[in-house]
Parts: structure tokens; sequence; C-alpha cells
């Protein structure tokens, strides 16, 4: 199932809407982050939203353990992060692999799940809805065949959502 929702939504997709229902642990966090993954390229901010605050942690560090082009985009951006996560020098030779966090103290997977947000909110990135070209130039200069996302990311929490996000 998991894969059928990653198939019905992407740009191209005549799907607009689709309710999925799912048990606990079925792996829709995984499913949320495949469908992010193919609007990776859409110029539309991705604002996926969540019943609670820790659901929104939980996310971020799930985006940290599967593989898709958020983390890669992350990675690229903060280096010493992905080799502390990937437990590697060099995430690339792990970049399609799903990786083991079970290795980070608390304290050490708080911050880096406040890190990838930080890095996928892409704060002054952009300017009257366009990215700024420096930002791009700057990655593309530093990262050569690399991806950067078109849009920002940001979860948040129904309270969040509904409270000064929303004006």
């Amino acid at each position: 199932h998991q894969q059928a929702v990653a198939f019905l939504l992407h740009p191209k997709s005549p799907v607009a809407r689709l309710l999925i229902d799912h048990p606990t642990g079925s792996g829709k966090t995984l499913e949320i982050i495949r469908v992010l993954d193919n609007y990776f390229h859409d110029p539309r901010p991705k604002v996926p939203i969540f019943p609670r605050h820790p659901v929104c942690r939980n996310f971020y560090a799930e985006l940290l353990r599967w593989p898709n082009r958020y983390r890669d985009y992350y990675c690229c951006e903060r280096p010493e992060d992905a080799a502390l996560a990937s437990r590697r020098p060099d995430w690339r030779e792990i970049r399609t692999s799903m990786w083991d966090l079970s290795h980070l103290s608390e304290e050490e997977s708080r911050r880096l799940g406040y890190a990838i947000r930080e890095v996928l909110e892409m704060k002054n990135y952009f300017y009257m809805g366009r990215m700024r070209s420096r930002f791009l130039v700057d990655f593309e200069r530093r990262n050569p065949g690399e991806q950067m996302p078109a849009a920002p990311m940001r979860a948040l929490s129904y309270t969040s959502a509904g409270g000064c996000y929303a004006q």
C-alpha cells in the first residue's frame, strides 16, 4: 500500500486528493516521506501537518532514517551531521540505505532533528516567491551533481498550523 500512495501522488498525477486510513505502525510516515520526495522539485512550499509536536519531531527523525532527496540535501548542507547520523565519513556511500539512528543519544537525536528542520525551512532563500539565485549557485558550486529542493518544507502540529502560521 505504501508504494501505491507514492505512485498516485506526484506532480503529474491526475489525482489531486487521496484519503488514506492506516492503523498505528503501518508506515504512514514513510508514505508521507515518499510523497514529499515526489514533490521535491515542485515550487510550492511543503507543509505536512501532524496531530502533536512529538509526531513532528518523529517525522524529522524519520526523514533522516529513510533515503530521500530531502535527506540528501540536508547532508550536503551539514556534512558533519551526516557523518554522525550515517556513521560514515562520506554519507554518499550509503545514501540509498535506511540509516539506523539507534546509536545517537537523545541529545544528539534532538539536535539533528532541529538541524534538519532548520535546513529544510530554507529561511531567507526566497524573495517574493522566488528562490534567490545566489543560494542555488552557491549550492551547486559546493555540491556538484546534487539536487536542491525547489521550495521549503516545514512540519507543523495541528495547533501550530491553526495558529500564527495560518496568517
